[in-house]
């Protein structure tokens, strides 16, 4: 284990689970042999590049499996790094200029949830802001900054203890950028928009290594593209984003899950209810996502919609989600 930030190491072919006694075709046998190698090469490299408290952890190292843990488990890295020092900026510019010089693939990992299956397939070099955590409010208590690592829990336990709240999924496990950069649900929208209409300004590594701020006035066009399409435009390493006096100390959320059956009324149920941008702000969210659940269905997506109330559940709250209740929900 070599010891300057967080760095892990690793092909498929060294995470994949093989037989005992399992004989492999000497190709198969070589690439794993070369993948060796190239790993052993590309942690002596980068310890000499990465000179800021970096860790560089390797396959038989005891915190590997927590450091390339993600959603997708099979993802087939060449190095994982995880910074451990308080900006993050520097180390990874460092890493995009290492991978570009010898041409090896590269891609940020905030908190790992990603569900596309080219995560799944990739092999280079994973940039992970796990520990790029820090919060600060800005004197004017209207944005904080956050890192790039920065989590949903972590802002709201943050936030919450001086009064404030910002844009947060509704998992509370998942980072803020990573939703954001794809627009991003969350338990705020109702009263103040996406999780990427939060957002004031953007620390950016690009892809050839250089560093830019990112705003409304510098980069206009990559500011458009990171807030809502912005997952291969470059790496977040910290942003300023808007915070807002906390606005709801208790709230009533509702979770549907339908059959393919029910798809077409829920979606106008849904348009009915929301009464083409009439809806109550203090309905902070409704938004809905397919997913396959097998405990369910085998064949079909499911169709989960959320709901979530500015206020304690109540007749008139129950009576306006009758409609979903009617439509034969799976729970």
């Amino acid at each position: 284990m070599l010891s300057l930030s967080l760095l892990a190491v690793s092909t498929l072919a060294l995470v994949q689970s093989f037989a005992v006694g399992l004989v492999l075709p000497s190709d198969e046998a070589q690439y794993r042999q070369t993948n060796r190698s190239v790993n052993a090469q590309t942690q002596q490299e980068l310890a000499s590049v990465l000179k800021c408290n970096t860790t560089i952890i390797g396959p038989s190292d005891p915190g590997w499996a927590d450091a390339t843990e993600s959603c997708e488990q099979d993802v087939a890295r060449i190095v994982s790094i995880v910074p451990h020092f308080h900006h993050g900026y520097y180390l990874n510019a460092a890493q995009v200029r290492y991978a570009n010089h010898h041409h090896i693939a590269f891609y940020a990992v905030s908190r790992g949830h990603s569900l596309t299956t080219d995560a799944a397939r990739f092999t280079g070099i994973e940039i992970d802001m796990r520990n790029l955590n820090s919060i600060r409010v800005k004197p004017n208590r209207k944005t904080a900054e956050f890192q790039g690592g920065v989590y949903g829990q972590e802002a709201i336990e943050n936030l919450w203890g001086k009064g404030l709240v910002t844009a947060t999924g509704t998992c509370s496990c998942v980072s803020l950028i990573g939703p954001a950069l794809g627009g991003g649900h969350g338990l705020q929208q109702g009263k103040h928009g996406l999780t990427s209409d939060h957002i004031v300004s953007m620390n950016v590594v690009l892809a050839d290594g250089s560093t830019i701020r990112v705003n409304e006035r510098n980069h206009p066009d990559l500011w458009w593209a990171l807030r809502g399409a912005g997952h291969n435009f470059g790496i977040v390493t910290s942003f300023e984003s808007k915070v807002w006096p906390d606005n709801f100390k208790r709230y009533f959320i509702r979770t549907y899950q339908y059959s393919s059956r029910s798809h077409d009324a829920v979606f106008e149920a849904v348009n009915k209810f929301q009464g083409n941008g009439t809806l109550d702000p203090s309905w902070l969210a409704s938004f809905g996502l397919y997913a396959m659940n097998n405990t369910l269905s085998t064949t079909e997506a499911t169709l989960y919609w959320v709901f979530l109330y500015d206020g304690p559940k109540t007749d008139e709250v129950v009576a306006a989600l009758k409609p979903f209740d009617q439509l034969l929900p799976l729970s």
